[in-house]
């Protein structure tokens, strides 16, 4: 074996090793995100009359979440964006949480239809007090 082809695969090997490692960190974050204020967004969705209606049974999150989460103690705040969709049709999910004594409340959960021309309060500011 030539000299030039052992550099060829020893760097195709690491750039290999940085693109695993590189998708684990991604995991890690992702999963870090995917916390309880995340599952409490996608119950309410889920149980939603009108988003059921508008993309059907059953609803499944996408894949990529965005946002953040802050916990500091017991208390904290999650803001998350992440898609759903259904038989019918996709939608966006806008989810607002804080952590107060330890437990997680949805403050605000919306849900934007693609090719509805509304948006869906799910839980609302008022509903939550």
């Amino acid at each position: 074996m030539n000299r030039d082809l052992k550099w060829l695969i020893f760097g195709l090997g690491i750039a290999a090793l940085l693109a695993v490692i590189f998708a684990v960190f991604i995991y890690f974050i992702m999963n870090l995100i995917k916390g309880e204020a995340y599952e409490l967004s996608l119950t309410a969705v889920s149980e939603h009359a009108a988003v059921e209606a508008l993309i059907g049974e059953p609803i499944e999150p996408g894949l990529l979440v965005l946002g953040n989460v802050n916990i500091s103690g017991p208390s904290g705040n999650a803001e998350l964006q992440y898609d759903v969709s259904g038989p019918k049709g996709e939608a966006t999910v806008y989810a607002y949480a804080i952590r107060d004594a330890g437990e997680w409340q949805l403050i605000r959960v919306i849900v934007d239809v693609d090719g509805a021309r509304e948006r869906f309060d799910v839980v609302a500011p008022n509903d939550s007090l």
